[in-house]
């Protein structure tokens, strides 16, 4: 039943088959590390990156679990850039280049940077506002 299973409820996790090596580097995020110190990584939205990649790229080279990795793809879709940070600038470059590296190996333009760090290895939720902004509907009714 198990691998029966498995082919059943594989649509439930599409970026589990993506191709993606996992970052075997030192590790991503450091909390101790002055923000002064710190740099971080972002990633840019585009129009051709399906969203299950970029979770797969998130899960695997971030370490992030599902549910914030979606969430992080959400905030790069709706507000066109997440930044993930605290880490080591040494660490940050080496993880931009993977990320990249990974990416050059498919079609999609997807691009992640070194960037200025942030205290939060996850962005924030979106808001009600964030969504509506992004699909263009205007100023919201009072």
């Amino acid at each position: 039943m198990g691998a029966l299973w498995d082919r059943l409820t594989s649509w439930l996790r599409p970026e589990d088959k993506i191709p993606i090596e996992p970052w075997d580097g030192e590790s991503v995020f450091d909390a101790e590390l002055p923000e002064a110190d710190a740099s971080g990584i972002e990633v840019l939205n585009d129009d051709v990156t399906p969203m299950e990649y970029v979770v797969a790229v998130l899960m695997r080279c971030l370490g992030l679990s599902r549910r914030d990795a979606t969430e992080s793809m959400l905030r790069v879709h709706f507000k066109g850039f997440a930044k993930f940070g605290r880490m080591r600038p040494s660490v940050a470059e080496e993880l931009a280049e993977h990320i990249q590296t990974e990416v050059a190996k498919t079609d999609y333009p997807l691009i992640c940077r070194v960037c200025e760090g942030q205290a939060l290895p996850v962005p924030e939720p979106l808001t009600r506002d964030d969504v509506i902004r992004k699909r263009g509907t205007g100023e919201r009714k009072q």
